[in-house]
């Protein structure tokens, strides 16, 4: 049986988001992140946090698109999302009844993403969750274009709106 170099399962509390977020928090170029989760807080990773890696991202230009549920007042998740609507180059698209969590990271030199039962919420880093963590290289490169193509066409589809 052949490895499959171009992926890795993480799972437990607090080892499927942070990971990718560190990861990301480290990337030199970055052009294009897509974060899908229903709901979206802050969140405190070994090597950051979500408001500085929101920084990170504007400063260096990168687009932002975000897919998630429309938050409640006063709620974690419309902070997440109001500091997120910050950056210049960002999209906020709200889809109702939004399930799928994926993340897709597009830099200069590679792309990555995340696909698994964690959203990108404070409760995740406490919870026992799965992840797959996808390179694309090899046979992955096809998994990361579906995802991040996923991404692309869920932006334009009849049962979102944009914030």
């Amino acid at each position: 049986m052949q490895r499959a170099d171009f992926l890795q399962l993480r799972y437990g509390a607090g080892r499927v988001i942070e990971p990718f977020l560190a990861r990301l928090f480290g990337e030199r170029n970055p052009r294009t992140v897509y974060w899908v989760s229903p709901w979206l807080t802050h969140l405190n990773f070994k090597t950051a946090t979500t408001k500085r890696l929101l920084q990170k991202l504007r400063m260096q230009g990168v687009n932002l698109v975000v897919i998630t549920r429309e938050p409640e007042p006063g709620s974690p998740h419309e902070e997440f999302v109001r500091d997120a609507k910050e950056l210049p180059t960002a999209s906020i698209i709200y889809m109702p009844m939004l399930h799928a969590k994926f993340y897709v990271a597009v830099t200069n030199e590679r792309r990555y993403a995340l696909l698994g039962s964690a959203n990108m919420y404070e409760w995740s880093n406490r919870s026992y969750e799965l992840g797959i963590v996808i390179e694309a290289r090899g046979e992955g490169e096809v998994l990361v274009d579906k995802l991040e193509q996923l991404a692309i066409d869920l932006r334009v589809t009849p049962h979102t709106s944009r914030a």
